[in-house]
């Protein structure tokens, strides 16, 4: 049969109906099965009129988060899609590199409609495998060789199972271009495509079906620098915070998806449209759910889904942050990664890859870049994945893993002591069961966690201490410390912290190289250039402040440190961190200056070796804005940045002949709350006060880094000065505050006591400042030009706030806080702990305000702790109350 259709051969028409006739061949007129008439003189090409805003196809989802959804495309979304213009680089992959695309989705998955209709629409030809080819590597191979098959597209799960059969490696060998989509690209899959075939176009698409099919590609070049691109023609992209605003360049959030390839919705789902298909910028919209970060060149990394954070332990999970790094492992071809329900709730790990690798080699490099309950407990080897018929890894077929949680042998406990402290462990952690020679924090312990095994403790009257969790990590090491804690030295921490066999600072030395820092000395203060300047910590809240006054208000070169390539990605540079935070914090990125006055470097202060590489460089001041700021961490994380790396840079400052600017903190007092210093405690002139900094390790950090200089200054000539910062706040001049501002101590105290409600009176007396990150960083700067005589400055505001009015002005913002007695803040608190109701987000109180020493079991020095009394007294009435406390412990 005949059908003809085509308008142009009507003038032939007739003699073509003979020709066909006498051959024996029956004709059907299309004009008859549409129903026109048989007069074929009247004939007229029905020409019906398709809109573009007419529905092309409904495509349904595979339903991941529930019922399936109808998606609504539209004839203006496919044409847009596979037009092959100079904007659409995707579909130029395919119409410039090949000419017969072979296609091997299922109907019902949206790839098919990208791999029939981009050939058909651009002059190609399109072959299309059967079932049994698309399950048979080998007929999938002969199939490829007999059409020349030069086009194809594909999950990455498919073609690395088609990559483990040799038979198919001269099919992918005459490849000259390949698409891949809907799964994460993992290095490994670069690789083996180059090893068989150089040559191969590799890109990597990106897009819902809501979007239609893909909106952005990326051509992959190289296995360490993998995103998914750019966006196709007519396509643009945005990201948004979870409140919906719109964000800068270089923030994680929300991928939104406007113009021409946003469909029209989902059938029937109007709640769901509404929240979902979106107006944005005057342009139909997607909200994705995928998290990615938009790069300044334009290019997207993908980051994961919103909804792929699970909970573990009360822990939020990025499943594919695991992926990622397990993916990057030495043989590793590809991954998933799911939590596993049971009695107890633990990570597993299927794997595929071109050699047998172990569990245990893959758990201890994934120690080495995720934090330890983000490290599967169980893992299984794989030939290859399961897939489904769209080619995606079949997450339900695949085998089951023998429990980590089943691997673990317990130690059971022996004390009563032990027992109860296992108790707390359980609870906080959310397991069933643990030995107690197991690590709190490889159990997925963090320091919230840390503090609920704190308030726990105290409302058994257990004498344990917030530190104490991070230092004795395992039920055992913490019986051992509470039991011997009578015999302990107060230098407890300073034995962990300061080198074997040094000596502590000389009283007599210290007030030698003070003894200028006084009020009698004022006038002699004078501005001095600083001439290059070597920054370090420059993407921080303070260090990029002081990196933005020195770009804007100095004439010399600036050497920035910053940390590199980190993350799951691990593909962010030094540089790109550093322009991506002075575009959200100045909307710019001082591009001009770099490569001229600035410079970025990948140097660690904690590594001696990479800052010895600094020796070439010229720079004549070294502005430390280092730290690590989490007042309670392990030691040894403490004092690699907050000690040794000072060190470090004192000794880089003593060969360069440089001078060394340490900001530090006024908190080493001893007695703070998040910066806030009495006026009768300490001073430019002194250090020690006789202050507690041995019951807070980061504060403690901070006092020996301290010692460090200034025992550098009086024995070794170093020249320096200790600029002690306060209570870092937002910007004077916009009130734009640190980027994680969630991590702001002082903030979570005070959310703390919104929280529970009330605030106890003692409280209100305290005092704090609010010294603005800007005005801060200029003092810095203006202070560190001055005379070597001066080495000690308070860079902080000297107005002193109330907590009172603090508490005054939360609740004039709605917050609803009760004024009442030391004795009922601790009522409360504890009553509530005992019914295990209280949120962790009381943890900032307990940690600091319940830290005070009335309420901590356990107070090492009783003598301190009388001192301390004293200092918090604010009247006579309330030093009766305090004392009246204290007297109530033993007193040896």
């Amino acid at each position: 049969k005949l059908i003809l259709t085509t308008r142009g051969v009507y003038s032939r028409r007739r003699e073509l109906l003979e020709v066909f006739a006498s051959d024996g061949v029956k004709v059907l007129l299309a004009e008859n099965i549409v129903g026109k008439p048989d007069n074929e003189e009247a004939y007229i090409n029905p020409n019906i009129s398709v809109p573009p805003d007419a529905l092309a196809y409904v495509i349904y989802t595979s339903g991941s988060t529930g019922t399936p959804k109808g998606v609504m495309l539209t004839n203006k979304n496919l044409v847009n899609f596979v037009d092959a213009n100079e904007k659409n680089r995707e579909i130029l992959g395919y119409t410039e590199h090949g000419s017969v695309s072979l296609s091997i989705a299922a109907l019902t998955f949206d790839f098919s409609v990208m791999e029939e209709f981009v050939p058909i629409a651009n002059g190609m030809t399109a072959v299309l495998a059967t079932g049994d080819e698309i399950m048979s590597p080998h007929k999938l191979t002969e199939l490829m060789l007999e059409t020349k098959a030069d086009v194809m597209s594909g999950t990455p799960g498919y073609v690395l199972n088609l990559l483990s059969f040799k038979e198919a490696q001269p099919a992918l060998k005459q490849l000259k271009s390949i698409d891949f989509g809907a799964e994460a690209f993992p290095p490994a899959l670069f690789t083996g495509l180059k090893e068989i075939n150089p040559e191969l176009y590799i890109m990597n698409g990106y897009g819902p079906t809501e979007a239609t099919i893909s909106c952005t590609m990326d051509v992959i070049e190289n296995e360490d620098d993998i995103s998914i691109g750019i966006p196709n023609a007519n396509v643009h992209v945005a990201t948004i915070d979870r409140d919906g605003r719109l964000q800068p360049l270089g923030a994680v959030g929300e991928l939104v998806i406007m113009g021409d390839g946003v469909g029209r919705g989902y059938i029937g789902r109007k709640e769901l449209n509404e929240k979902s298909f979106i107006r944005m910028l005057g342009l139909p919209s997607y909200r994705s759910g995928d998290l990615v970060r938009i790069l300044k060149n334009g290019e997207i990394e993908f980051h994961g889904r919103t909804d792929n954070q699970v909970k573990l332990r009360g822990l939020r999970v990025e499943l594919g942050e695991i992926e990622s790094v397990l993916n990057s492992c030495p043989g590793v071809i590809t991954s998933i990664v799911q939590v596993i329900h049971g009695e107890t709730d633990y990570l597993g790990a299927w794997y595929t890859a071109d050699r047998e690798i172990s569990a245990d080699e893959l758990k201890e490099r994934l120690s080495e870049r995720l934090t330890s309950y983000m490290v599967p407990q169980a893992y299984m080897q794989l030939q290859e994945m399961p897939l489904t018929a769209n080619g995606k890894i079949d997450k339900k077929a695949l085998p089951k893993l023998n429990g980590g949680e089943s691997r673990r042998s317990f130690k059971q406990p022996e004390t009563e002591l032990q027992e109860k402290l296992c108790e707390l462990f359980k609870k906080a952690l959310g397991l069933s069961v643990i030995g107690i020679d197991e690590d709190f924090f490889e159990l997925g312990g963090t320091s919230l966690a840390a503090a609920k095994v704190l308030m726990g403790a105290m409302v058994q009257d257990i004498p344990v201490e917030y530190q104490d969790i991070f230092d004795a990590r395992t039920v055992e090491k913490l019986e051992q410390r509470l039991l011997g804690r009578k015999s302990a030295s107060v230098e407890h921490y300073s034995s962990v912290i300061i080198q074997e066999g040094a000596k502590r600072f000389d009283e007599e030395d210290v007030r030698g190289i003070l003894s200028h820092n006084t009020t009698e000395y004022v006038d002699d203060i004078r501005h001095g250039d600083i001439g290059n300047v070597l920054l370090t910590g420059a993407t921080g809240f303070l260090g990029i402040h002081v990196l933005k006054e020195l770009m804007d208000n100095s004439g010399g070169n600036i050497i920035c440190l910053v940390r590199g390539r980190h993350g799951a990605s691990g593909n962010v540079s030094a540089e790109s961190r550093l322009r991506m935070m002075l575009y959200y914090y100045f909307n710019r990125d001082y591009a001009e200056l770099f490569g001229n006055r600035l410079t970025v470097r990948e140097v660690d202060i904690t590594d001696r070796e990479s800052l010895a590489e600094l020796l070439n460089e010229s720079f004549d001041t070294v502005i430390n804005c280092a730290a690590s700021v989490k007042h309670f961490a392990d030691y040894d994380s403490l004092k690699a940045v907050n000690v040794d790396g000072v060190q470090n840079l004192i000794e880089l400052c003593l060969k360069k002949k440089a001078r060394l600017i340490q900001t530090s903190t006024v908190s080493v007092s001893g007695e703070s709350l998040d910066g806030a210093v009495t006026a009768d405690s300490l001073k430019e002139d002194n250090l020690n006060i006789g202050q507690d900094t041995e019951s807070n390790a980061y504060v403690h950090t901070k006092y020996i880094a301290e010692e460090c200089v200034l025992k550098a200054v009086a024995e070794k000539g170093l020249d320096a000065k200790i600029m002690r910062l306060g209570n870092l706040m937002s910007r004077h001049e916009d009130s734009e505050f640190q980027i994680n501002f969630r991590t702001s101590s002082f903030m979570s105290t005070l959310k703390a006591y919104a929280y529970l409600g009330c605030c106890p009176y003692s409280a209100m007396a305290e005092q704090t400042d609010f010294s603005p990150i800007d005005e801060t960083a200029r003092g810095i700067i203006a202070l560190s030009g001055t005379s070597s005589d001066f080495t000690v400055f308070h860079v902080f505001n000297s107005y002193m706030v109330d907590m009172g009015d603090v508490f005054r002005a939360m609740v004039n913002c709605g917050i609803h806080l009760d004024m009442v007695s030391d004795d009922e803040f601790e009522e409360r608190i504890r009553g509530e702990l005992a019914e295990g109701k209280m949120s962790l987000e009381i943890a900032p109180l307990i940690s600091y305000r319940l830290g005070d020493d009335d309420l901590i079991p356990g107070f090492k020095d009783p003598h301190q702790r009388q001192l301390k009394c004293f200092r918090r007294a604010r009247s006579h009435d309330d030093l009766i109350h305090i004392v009246g406390k204290a007297i109530m412990l033993p007193l040896e």
